[in-house]
């Protein structure tokens, strides 16, 4: 059986610089793509799902190079053009060696103005799950309805929702992010934490990731994983739990490991129901997104996966 999973939220055109430096320092640069949503549907795609991403794109290079990346990844992509706002834009840098800046130029962006008119075609009984994120809420007050509507639309057509906190400082605060997200906790079958965003949301300084996730557990989701940096990362399902230790790779860049952690978790869960698996799989897929510099360039495929687990460096 086919397994199918849509997702929404803003993908940006992205600007990486490729040498150390700040923006105001740099020789060159590298253009890509990368949003979290477009991130994790391109890593069920590598995993062998059926992925759909949907979004409004300016009439602009960055939007046809937005919706380019995607269906060369094989996600089915729903892209409303707005004639009026831009692609949004972000910026990457490295100051200094392990530091990672990056700078948003999203405010009035094509997908800041998302509404329910946007899924008007969209039949969400043809998908097993919906996953949302705590971004899409924080780019407009109409965004926040929408992402509300389209859960308790997705729920009501029997599709399961995945939500990942994905808290932006720089695009809210925490007292506004903290009420909005424990709205969608409300509706999520499955939420993705890191251990900061938990406590955020529960307003509650605990470093123990099975207390934190027992109490969003509280909230209805019947899954909860949080994840803990250097420090591996820990599940909560009905009463049961399941730590793993983090993988020990050699890190190249960060950006897009807890999107790949949730790819990982969101195949692995939709394919077996087992959240100890689910956890298992989104380790080693967020582990490996490390390795490779890019948001999604570095998502590994299912092959990558089964021949990491297989201790074979040799690809034949």
């Amino acid at each position: 059986m086919t397994i199918r999973v849509f997702t929404f939220g803003e993908s940006m055109g992205l600007v990486q610089g490729d040498e150390i430096n700040a923006i105001d320092q740099l020789s060159s640069a590298r253009i890509s793509t990368g949003g979290s949503e477009a991130n994790v549907a391109i890593g069920l795609s590598r995993l062998g799902l059926d992925s759909t991403w949907l979004s409004r794109v300016g009439n602009d290079g960055f939007g046809k190079r937005v919706v380019g990346d995607l269906r060369s990844e094989g996600v089915s992509v729903i892209a409303n053009i707005d004639m009026e706002s831009p692609t949004g834009l972000m910026v990457k840098t490295t100051p200094r060696a392990g530091v990672t800046a990056v700078d948003y130029y999203r405010k009035g962006s094509a997908a800041s103005k998302l509404s329910m008119n946007d899924f008007a075609d969209v039949n969400f009984s043809d998908y097993n799950l919906v996953h949302v994120t705590g971004i899409t809420p924080a780019l407009s007050a109409q965004n926040q309805a929408t992402w509300l509507a389209v859960a308790k639309v997705a729920k009501a057509a029997g599709c399961l929702v995945s939500f990942d906190v994905n808290y932006r400082s720089k695009l809210w605060s925490k007292e506004k992010a903290a009420s909005v997200f424990k709205d969608m906790l409300l509706l999520a079958d499955i939420v993705i934490a890191g251990i900061d965003e938990a406590q955020l949301i529960l307003d509650d300084d605990s470093e123990d990731p099975l207390a934190l996730g027992r109490k969003i557990e509280d909230f209805g989701p019947s899954v909860v994983a949080i994840k803990c940096g250097a420090d591996g990362a820990a599940v909560v399902s009905k009463g049961q739990t399941h730590r793993v230790k983090a993988l020990s790779v050699s890190v190249v860049d960060t950006v897009g490991a807890g999107d790949a952690f949730s790819a990982g978790f969101i195949a692995k869960y939709l394919e077996t129901k087992d959240s100890n698996a689910a956890l298992n799989l989104a380790n080693v897929v967020g582990g490996l997104a490390c390795t490779h510099p890019g948001d999604w360039q570095g998502l590994p495929t299912a092959v990558e996966v089964s021949q990491f687990l297989s201790n074979d460096p040799v690809q034949r």
